[in-house]
Protein backbone atom coordinates (compact mmCIF):
# COMPACT_ATOMS: atom_id res chain seq x y z
CA UNK A 1 0.00 0.00 0.00
CA UNK A 2 0.76 3.52 -0.89
CA UNK A 3 -0.14 6.40 1.29
CA UNK A 4 1.79 8.89 -1.00
CA UNK A 5 0.54 7.62 -4.46
CA UNK A 6 -3.72 7.37 -2.49
CA UNK A 7 -2.84 10.47 -1.18
CA UNK A 8 -2.59 11.76 -4.61
CA UNK A 9 -5.90 10.13 -5.54
CA UNK A 10 -7.81 11.59 -2.98
CA UNK A 11 -6.68 14.95 -3.75
CA UNK A 12 -7.42 14.87 -7.20
CA UNK A 13 -10.81 16.18 -8.50
CA UNK A 14 -11.41 12.63 -10.45
CA UNK A 15 -15.39 11.75 -10.77
CA UNK A 16 -15.84 8.62 -7.66
CA UNK A 17 -15.54 5.70 -9.85
CA UNK A 18 -12.38 6.93 -11.52
CA UNK A 19 -10.96 7.66 -8.04
CA UNK A 20 -11.81 4.58 -6.23
CA UNK A 21 -10.06 3.07 -9.47
CA UNK A 22 -6.89 4.38 -9.11
CA UNK A 23 -6.63 4.63 -4.96
CA UNK A 24 -7.53 0.89 -5.56
CA UNK A 25 -4.41 0.42 -7.84
CA UNK A 26 -2.54 2.47 -4.94
CA UNK A 27 -3.81 0.89 -2.38
CA UNK A 28 -1.74 -2.80 -4.22
CA UNK A 29 1.56 -0.60 -5.38
CA UNK A 30 4.61 0.46 -3.50
CA UNK A 31 5.83 3.88 -3.13
CA UNK A 32 7.42 3.48 -6.78
CA UNK A 33 3.91 3.05 -7.97
CA UNK A 34 4.31 -0.82 -9.25
CA UNK A 35 1.87 -3.65 -8.12
CA UNK A 36 0.56 -6.82 -10.20
CA UNK A 37 -3.31 -7.20 -9.05
CA UNK A 38 -5.60 -8.84 -11.46
CA UNK A 39 -8.29 -7.16 -12.90
CA UNK A 40 -10.92 -9.17 -10.79
CA UNK A 41 -9.10 -8.18 -7.64
CA UNK A 42 -8.98 -4.35 -8.46
CA UNK A 43 -12.75 -4.58 -9.50
CA UNK A 44 -13.76 -5.79 -6.16
CA UNK A 45 -12.08 -3.59 -4.22
CA UNK A 46 -13.25 -0.53 -5.96
CA UNK A 47 -16.74 -1.86 -6.23
CA UNK A 48 -17.10 -1.82 -10.21
CA UNK A 49 -17.42 -4.23 -12.30
CA UNK A 50 -15.20 -5.88 -14.82
CA UNK A 51 -15.76 -4.23 -17.99
CA UNK A 52 -15.56 -0.32 -16.09
CA UNK A 53 -12.10 -1.16 -14.49
CA UNK A 54 -11.17 -2.37 -18.19
CA UNK A 55 -12.56 1.28 -19.97
CA UNK A 56 -10.71 2.98 -17.17
CA UNK A 57 -7.31 1.41 -16.54
CA UNK A 58 -7.34 1.76 -20.54
CA UNK A 59 -8.31 5.46 -20.27
CA UNK A 60 -5.44 5.99 -17.53
CA UNK A 61 -3.28 4.36 -19.92
CA UNK A 62 -4.01 6.34 -22.88
CA UNK A 63 -3.13 9.42 -20.64
CA UNK A 64 0.14 8.20 -19.33
CA UNK A 65 -1.12 7.83 -15.59
CA UNK A 66 -0.66 4.49 -15.95
CA UNK A 67 2.06 1.88 -17.22
CA UNK A 68 1.79 -1.71 -17.84
CA UNK A 69 3.95 -4.02 -18.67
CA UNK A 70 3.26 -8.07 -19.37
CA UNK A 71 5.25 -10.26 -16.62
CA UNK A 72 5.83 -13.91 -17.66
CA UNK A 73 6.80 -16.97 -15.30
CA UNK A 74 10.23 -18.83 -15.69
CA UNK A 75 8.56 -21.68 -18.30
CA UNK A 76 7.92 -18.69 -20.43
CA UNK A 77 3.96 -18.48 -19.51
CA UNK A 78 1.94 -15.18 -19.02
CA UNK A 79 1.76 -14.18 -15.54
CA UNK A 80 0.35 -10.49 -14.26
CA UNK A 81 0.23 -7.45 -15.45
CA UNK A 82 2.59 -4.97 -13.99
CA UNK A 83 1.38 -1.97 -13.28
CA UNK A 84 3.30 1.16 -12.70
CA UNK A 85 1.26 4.67 -11.44
CA UNK A 86 3.03 8.14 -12.91
CA UNK A 87 3.43 10.10 -10.09
CA UNK A 88 4.64 12.92 -11.79
CA UNK A 89 1.48 12.80 -14.62
CA UNK A 90 -0.24 16.12 -14.98
CA UNK A 91 -3.35 14.38 -16.60
CA UNK A 92 -4.89 13.18 -13.33
CA UNK A 93 -7.49 15.62 -13.88
CA UNK A 94 -11.34 15.03 -13.90
CA UNK A 95 -12.24 16.27 -17.66
CA UNK A 96 -8.88 14.69 -19.25
CA UNK A 97 -9.49 10.90 -17.44
CA UNK A 98 -13.93 10.93 -18.27
CA UNK A 99 -12.85 11.99 -21.97
CA UNK A 100 -10.23 9.41 -22.29
CA UNK A 101 -13.07 7.04 -21.09
CA UNK A 102 -15.81 7.82 -23.46
CA UNK A 103 -13.25 7.58 -26.44
CA UNK A 104 -12.23 4.20 -24.77
CA UNK A 105 -16.27 3.38 -24.82
CA UNK A 106 -16.78 4.92 -28.20
CA UNK A 107 -14.49 3.12 -30.17
CA UNK A 108 -16.69 -0.13 -28.43
CA UNK A 109 -19.74 1.33 -30.94
CA UNK A 110 -17.95 2.21 -34.02
CA UNK A 111 -19.27 -0.46 -35.92
CA UNK A 112 -20.83 -1.22 -39.06
CA UNK A 113 -24.67 -2.77 -39.01
CA UNK A 114 -25.45 -6.19 -40.37
CA UNK A 115 -28.01 -9.10 -40.29
CA UNK A 116 -26.15 -11.58 -39.16
CA UNK A 117 -27.10 -15.33 -37.82
CA UNK A 118 -24.21 -16.73 -35.10
CA UNK A 119 -24.51 -20.80 -35.25
CA UNK A 120 -24.34 -21.98 -31.77
CA UNK A 121 -22.72 -25.19 -30.90
CA UNK A 122 -22.93 -26.06 -34.88
CA UNK A 123 -26.60 -25.34 -35.16
CA UNK A 124 -27.97 -23.12 -37.78
CA UNK A 125 -30.48 -20.76 -35.99
CA UNK A 126 -34.12 -19.83 -37.76
CA UNK A 127 -33.72 -16.93 -40.33
CA UNK A 128 -36.95 -15.79 -38.68
CA UNK A 129 -35.33 -14.75 -35.17
CA UNK A 130 -32.72 -12.69 -37.15
CA UNK A 131 -31.62 -9.69 -34.82
CA UNK A 132 -29.60 -6.64 -35.60
CA UNK A 133 -26.69 -6.31 -33.76
CA UNK A 134 -23.42 -4.40 -34.69
CA UNK A 135 -19.76 -6.17 -35.48
CA UNK A 136 -16.56 -5.39 -36.54
CA UNK A 137 -15.47 -6.54 -40.04
CA UNK A 138 -12.08 -7.46 -39.10
CA UNK A 139 -10.29 -10.74 -40.16
CA UNK A 140 -8.65 -12.86 -37.61
CA UNK A 141 -6.71 -14.71 -40.38
CA UNK A 142 -3.24 -13.83 -41.33
CA UNK A 143 -2.69 -12.15 -37.68
CA UNK A 144 0.39 -10.22 -37.07
CA UNK A 145 2.14 -10.94 -33.25
CA UNK A 146 1.42 -7.71 -32.18
CA UNK A 147 -0.88 -7.81 -28.81
CA UNK A 148 -2.61 -5.50 -26.56
CA UNK A 149 -1.64 -6.15 -22.79
CA UNK A 150 -4.17 -5.04 -20.86
CA UNK A 151 -7.05 -7.15 -22.14
CA UNK A 152 -6.71 -11.01 -22.94
CA UNK A 153 -7.99 -14.25 -22.00
CA UNK A 154 -6.98 -17.48 -20.17
CA UNK A 155 -6.43 -20.55 -21.26
CA UNK A 156 -10.10 -21.40 -19.30
CA UNK A 157 -11.61 -18.46 -20.84
CA UNK A 158 -10.75 -19.90 -24.08
CA UNK A 159 -11.57 -23.16 -23.29
CA UNK A 160 -15.04 -21.60 -22.38
CA UNK A 161 -16.24 -19.79 -25.19
CA UNK A 162 -14.02 -20.72 -28.49
CA UNK A 163 -16.29 -22.71 -30.24
CA UNK A 164 -19.18 -20.41 -30.17
CA UNK A 165 -16.66 -17.57 -30.85
CA UNK A 166 -15.11 -19.42 -33.95
CA UNK A 167 -18.73 -19.81 -35.11
CA UNK A 168 -19.55 -16.21 -34.70
CA UNK A 169 -16.13 -15.74 -36.62
CA UNK A 170 -17.64 -17.60 -39.48
CA UNK A 171 -20.96 -16.17 -39.43
CA UNK A 172 -19.74 -13.26 -40.38
CA UNK A 173 -16.95 -13.79 -42.98
CA UNK A 174 -13.90 -14.72 -41.27
CA UNK A 175 -13.14 -18.49 -42.55
CA UNK A 176 -9.85 -20.46 -42.80
CA UNK A 177 -8.18 -19.74 -46.29
CA UNK A 178 -6.10 -22.88 -46.03
CA UNK A 179 -6.15 -25.52 -42.82
CA UNK A 180 -8.99 -24.68 -40.87
CA UNK A 181 -7.10 -26.42 -37.73
CA UNK A 182 -4.00 -23.78 -38.33
CA UNK A 183 -6.79 -21.44 -38.28
CA UNK A 184 -8.23 -21.84 -35.18
CA UNK A 185 -5.20 -22.24 -33.45
CA UNK A 186 -3.70 -19.46 -34.42
CA UNK A 187 -7.18 -17.75 -33.30
CA UNK A 188 -6.58 -19.57 -29.89
CA UNK A 189 -3.22 -18.37 -29.46
CA UNK A 190 -4.06 -14.75 -30.38
CA UNK A 191 -6.63 -14.70 -28.16
CA UNK A 192 -4.37 -16.07 -25.23
CA UNK A 193 -1.69 -13.09 -26.25
CA UNK A 194 -4.82 -10.59 -25.87
CA UNK A 195 -4.18 -9.31 -29.89
CA UNK A 196 -5.95 -5.99 -30.79
CA UNK A 197 -8.13 -7.22 -33.81
CA UNK A 198 -8.94 -10.53 -32.31
CA UNK A 199 -10.05 -9.06 -29.15
CA UNK A 200 -12.20 -6.64 -30.79
CA UNK A 201 -14.00 -9.49 -32.49
CA UNK A 202 -14.44 -11.53 -29.28
CA UNK A 203 -15.85 -8.06 -27.47
CA UNK A 204 -18.27 -7.98 -30.46
CA UNK A 205 -19.04 -12.00 -30.23
CA UNK A 206 -20.23 -11.47 -26.83
CA UNK A 207 -22.20 -8.16 -27.33
CA UNK A 208 -23.82 -10.20 -30.23
CA UNK A 209 -24.43 -13.31 -27.44
CA UNK A 210 -26.13 -11.03 -24.91
CA UNK A 211 -28.28 -9.59 -27.66
CA UNK A 212 -29.29 -12.81 -29.01
CA UNK A 213 -29.97 -14.51 -25.84
CA UNK A 214 -32.34 -11.47 -24.60
CA UNK A 215 -33.84 -11.65 -27.71
CA UNK A 216 -34.55 -15.45 -27.44
CA UNK A 217 -35.84 -15.08 -23.55
CA UNK A 218 -38.11 -12.24 -25.13
CA UNK A 219 -39.48 -14.51 -27.57
CA UNK A 220 -40.18 -17.35 -25.23
CA UNK A 221 -41.61 -15.26 -22.41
Amino acid sequence: MSLKIMNIGFASNLKPTAKLIYIAIADFANDDGECFPSKGKLAEKASVSMSTMKYYLRAFENLGIIKTEQLYRNNGSKSSLLYKINIESKNLEQTKVENAYKECRKSKNKRDSHWVTMPKNGLKKDSKILHKVTVQNGNCDGLESSYINHQSLDEEEVAKYFADFYSYLNSIGVVATKSKQMHMNRIKANLLKGHKSTMENFNDFLLYQTAYDTAQKSNTA
